[in-house]
């Protein structure tokens, strides 16, 4: 009969046999194959992520050209073109007498009105300056006291007004040159005697003078006989 086999005690003894021995070289060559994928999977990964940039940077830059960019001509309808032509107005060309077209003029551009920098206004102190001094005008103002006389010999007295200080003369045919000087107030007044030989009844001229002014008066001799 067969005896009973044990699977536990055959193992156990297989294990206590068994002396492994590792083979160097080969598990070199396992850790360098796997140095070396680990590195193509960084450079691979690496490209990969550089190519997917530059795709997005691209697609960017193309979507702007695209926005920027002007209709492409055959994009143009017929109904746009038809309203464009309606639109634009007829072109003439002017020539002159002698076949040659005159040359456009420029239109002429308005120059930018520059506002004027703000400066401060300069402070000029006034200049003292003395008043005006107008000579009021005096004009020679004379009158005669009594116009005629009965005493002999006779006399008259003349007075007014001139200018301050100025000289009053007194003069007829029948006295002596007689001067008289106006006071600070231009106030004058004079007695004149005549002479004996005056006319009796007969008026004589007697003038006061005073500068540019001359008055005139009459006199008169009225003594008894």
């Amino acid at each position: 009969m067969n005896e009973p086999f044990d699977l536990d005690q055959l193992l156990g003894e297989a294990a206590d046999a068994y002396r492994p021995h590792p083979n160097r070289k080969r598990m070199e060559h396992l850790l360098d194959r796997r140095s070396h994928l680990r590195r193509a999977t960084v450079v691979l990964g690496a490209a990969a992520a550089v190519l997917l940039m530059g795709s997005a940077a691209w697609a960017f830059r193309a979507d702007d050209q695209r926005r920027l960019s002007p209709a492409h001509p055959d994009e143009v309808t017929e109904t746009t073109r038809t309203t464009v032509e309606k639109e634009r107005p007829p072109f003439t060309t002017v020539t002159k007498p002698d076949g040659t077209t005159p040359a456009t003029e420029p239109k002429p551009t308005e120059p930018k009105p520059t506002e004027p920098k703000p400066t401060d206004p300069k402070t000029t102190e006034p200049k003292p300056t003395d008043p005006p001094t107008t000579e009021p005008k005096y004009v020679l103002l004379a009158y005669q006291m009594y116009g005629s006389c009965a005493e002999n010999p006779p006399y008259d007295v003349f007075y007014g007004t001139t200018k301050p200080g100025a000289k009053v003369v007194i003069e007829s045919q029948y006295s002596n040159r007689v001067e008289v000087y106006a006071n600070e107030l231009g106030e004058f007044e004079i007695r004149v005697d005549f002479f004996v030989e005056a006319p009796i009844g007969e008026p004589f001229k007697v003038y006061v003078v005073s500068g540019p002014y001359t008055t005139k008066f009459w006199f008169t001799h009225n003594a008894t006989v």
